[in-house]
């Protein structure tokens, strides 16, 4: 009797080892269930953060944009991108790093041109950047370039289809031994400075007067806020080849006319030239400024 009650006991289903193991599963799987939507919701709330955060940016880069457009005159809204992230923490500390600006048809002085400009620690409070009025924009500093094009630089010089190029080495190194900026007088005196790569430009396009085609190899620079353009050497026709056809004197005519000097008044943000270079085709002004206040 009594190993029939232990043989009975020992069969039980509540302590059989399928039991126990189908109730183990049971519950593993429920656990896995219950990290799987938790894992869900942080995802669900992650996105959501994230979308909040760059719908905020594009407001307050559209805000932005705005008040740029108001400052530099234009037809349309710049380009604004307020880089870093996330968004949300620099708009509560008031003060966004680095903010990009882009814009076309610039108004600069006597040029039109397109400007890329990076705004240094740009401060708006949370309540003027998202309420009502035109926020108040303050910047620690600007660092700015505009690019003039052909089309504005030849209209200025009497070339309309001037075309702007940087000079290759073994047009410098001819310049240098020539020392052909004789031809233009001590406004062009030969220097290792003046004939530094970065501060050389070769235009072409047909000369003002003549009706025929030119190269003139140039210096430029920025001294005292005005650009500076000084005629160093020319080539008349293809290659040259109306080099010995036209007098010394008209080739100096020439150079003397690609030497001006432009006054455009000062950047946009009222930054002060300080560099020039030639940049895709056009010519590259840059410059910075600091502790500007932005408000119409």
């Amino acid at each position: 009797m009594d190993q029939t009650l232990k043989g009975c006991t020992r069969s039980s289903p509540a302590s059989s080892p399928a039991r126990l193991g189908s109730s183990r599963w049971n519950d593993g799987r429920r656990e896995r269930q219950r990290v799987k939507k938790i894992v869900i919701l942080l995802v669900v709330i992650t996105g959501l953060l994230i979308a909040a955060d760059y719908g905020a940016a594009a407001v307050a880069e559209h805000r932005v944009a705005q008040r740029m457009r108001n400052t530099l005159d234009l037809t349309s809204d710049p380009i604004v991108q307020i880089h870093g992230f996330p968004f949300l923490a620099q708009a509560v500390a008031g003060d966004y790093p680095d903010v990009e600006v882009a814009a076309d048809r610039v108004r600069y002085g006597v040029l039109q041109l397109s400007l890329r400009a990076h705004l240094r620690h740009t401060r708006v409070p949370v309540p003027a950047l998202f309420g009502g009025g035109a926020p108040v924009i303050r910047i620690d500093q600007a660092e700015g370039t505009v690019l003039v094009e052909p089309g504005g630089l030849g209209g200025l010089l009497g070339i309309p289809d001037l075309r702007v190029d940087p000079v290759s080495p073994a047009q410098l190194a001819k310049l240098r031994t020539d020392g052909a900026s004789e031809l233009v007088g001590s406004a062009a005196a030969t220097s290792s400075a003046s004939t530094d790569p970065a501060s050389m430009v070769q235009l072409s396009g047909t000369a003002p007067g003549l009706g025929v085609p030119v190269t003139v190899i140039a210096s430029v620079d920025v001294a005292d806020g005005q650009l500076q353009i000084t005629g160093r050497n020319v080539q008349v026709g293809s290659g040259g080849a109306l080099d010995d056809l036209l007098p010394g004197s008209v080739q100096q005519t020439i150079l003397r006319a690609l030497t001006v000097k432009i006054d455009p008044g000062r950047l946009p943000f009222g930054a002060t030239p300080t560099a020039v270079r030639v940049d895709g085709g056009a010519l590259a002004i840059s410059g910075s400024a600091r502790d500007l206040t932005v408000d119409g």
